[in-house]
């Protein structure tokens, strides 16, 4: 078969870029109509591949997969007296980052704009450590009247900017400060030996139907058709949806990762997309591991929504930064128990500044980034334990009549109570109306709660302001807070 002369590889492709180790390594490629029916090749490190080219694209499935390359080595795509070279590419962990604005927060409101002392704000950007940055942005392509027009079924084959992936010096401080600290993270534990590489999907303000295919969405039914618009809730009206996963999630479809960080669910607090978020993320996760990522064994690792201050007396910031996020809060606490692989950071003791203006965007990111990595290397590199690593997390509730026992796991030597010894922060459904139970107390792994009355659920850290340990106080014997949620019969 002959080669074909002209050719284009996807813009997800550059000099310094991350492949997945041990994975299918997939490079992918648009090309001229008068080219189909002529192939393209590839080979790194002694790994070949080709494939031809149909419909103007080409995707090319590596023979073998690739072994840990942390020094860098060249990708070459060929065809017919043209070749496309791609160098320093190293071969380690690639992950997504994907979420809203506090994915989107970048490191250099860390540095420049957290209190002084305060955990991260002291980062130092280096090159020596093997880190590789790749962003992509709904802001590379603002407004509604861009093509394609948000909120239709078309999708984006290539991604919408000009970057490449970047060094640390290059692109750290405009990357997102969760997603850089989790990098470091990982890469001071495992000794600088193991490469990462970080791709951010950010989407300031986005519901979950923005991240969602088209198959996904009407399979759902999250959005409705309006004027040729596909619109769905985002929190309190409707506007475009799937425009985030077919504008910048799409041309990132053949990526092989290791794993998931999601930081989401702000714009999702309303009453309709509320009830079915828990449905919707199974369906959503399970979506991206069979088409998106490829390989169906990827975990996801989710920030808790933290602690959220409304205006105050003498307030004079601006009222959108307040948000009633306590009730999606809950409902995130349910998705371990049912989307497999699924872990949650606590953050219900790291924001506690209730006078700053913008706790909707609170400057957390390291002890976020921190509790992440530490799920992270105790799942996926055998550092340390999950146990010791991730909070209290409920697994089910037995309820009989006017009792109800919660159990735990990731309790690390038994459930107990900061700072008193009174167990705060839960409430009993009686009669459809959210009560304290008249009776609360820790045993081991198990929380039992009592109520004048038959209990119809449970839920935990309900209120979207409260804090660990002055509101809330259950946690792990270290210490860690636990998980916020809810349970209904």
């Amino acid at each position: 078969m002959s080669l074909a002369k002209e050719f284009k590889v996807s813009g997800v492709f550059s000099d310094n870029m991350v492949l997945q180790r041990d994975s299918e390594v997939r490079i992918w490629g648009f090309a001229p109509e008068a080219e189909n029916g002529k192939s393209v090749k590839a080979e790194i490190l002694g790994v070949f591949g080709s494939a031809v080219i149909e419909n103007g694209e080409f995707l090319i499935t590596l023979e073998d997969t690739l072994p840990l390359c942390k020094d860098g080595a060249e990708l070459t795509v060929y065809g017919d007296g043209k070749e496309v070279k791609f160098n320093n590419v190293l071969v380690g962990d690639v992950y997504y980052v994907i979420g809203q604005s506090n994915v989107r927060f970048p490191l250099e409101a860390i540095i420049n704009g957290a209190p002084d002392g305060y955990p991260g704000k002291d980062c130092v950007v280096t090159d020596s450590e093997r880190i590789r940055l790749n962003r992509s942005s709904i802001h590379d392509a603002d407004g509604n009247d861009i093509y394609p027009v948000r909120g239709t079924t078309e999708v984006c084959p290539d991604v919408r900017h000009n970057r490449k992936w970047e060094l640390p010096s290059e692109g750290a401080m405009a990357f997102s400060a969760l997603g850089f600290f989790i990098a470091r993270e990982l890469i001071r534990a495992t000794d600088n030996e193991i490469p990462i590489g970080m791709i951010e999907l950010d989407a300031d303000g986005q519901a979950l139907n923005a991240f969602m295919s088209n198959s996904l969405a009407e399979a759902l039914g999250t959005d409705r058709l309006e004027d040729g618009v596909y619109k769905g809730m985002w929190h309190v009206d409707y506007q475009p949806s799937r425009y985030v996963y077919n504008q910048f999630m799409y041309p990132y479809l053949n990526c092989s990762v290791k794993g998931i960080i999601w930081y989401q669910g702000e714009s999702d607090f309303n009453d309709i997309n509320r009830p079915v978020f828990v449905k919707n993320y199974k369906a959503y996760i399970e979506d991206l591991r069979k088409t998106f990522a490829g390989n169906g064994e990827i975990p996801v690792f989710m920030v808790e929504i933290p602690s959220c201050y409304g205006p105050y007396d003498g307030f004079d910031g601006e009222i959108w930064a307040y948000i009633d996020m306590a009730g999606i809060r809950c409902e995130m606490g349910r998705l371990p128990n049912c989307l497999d692989d699924c872990y949650i950071a606590a953050s219900s003791d790291l924001w506690l500044d209730d006078r700053y203006w913008n706790s909707l965007h609170p400057y957390c990111k390291y002890p976020q980034a921190h509790r992440i990595a530490k799920m992270m290397l105790a799942r996926l590199y055998g550092i340390g334990s999950m146990e010791s690593a991730a909070a209290p997390q409920f697994t089910r509730v037995e309820y009989c009549q006017n009792t109800a026992r919660i159990f735990y796991r990731y309790t690390e030597s038994g459930l107990t109570t900061a700072k008193s010894s009174d167990l705060i922060g839960f409430e009993v459904k009686v009669g459809g109306k959210w009560l304290a139970p008249s009776l609360a107390s820790v045993a081991d792994d198990t929380v039992i709660l009592n109520a004048d009355g038959r209990i119809e659920g449970v839920r935990y850290n309900a209120v979207t302001d409260y804090s660990f340990p002055k509101n809330v106080n259950l946690c792990s014997g270290s210490k860690l807070p636990a998980i916020a949620f809810i349970d209904e019969i």
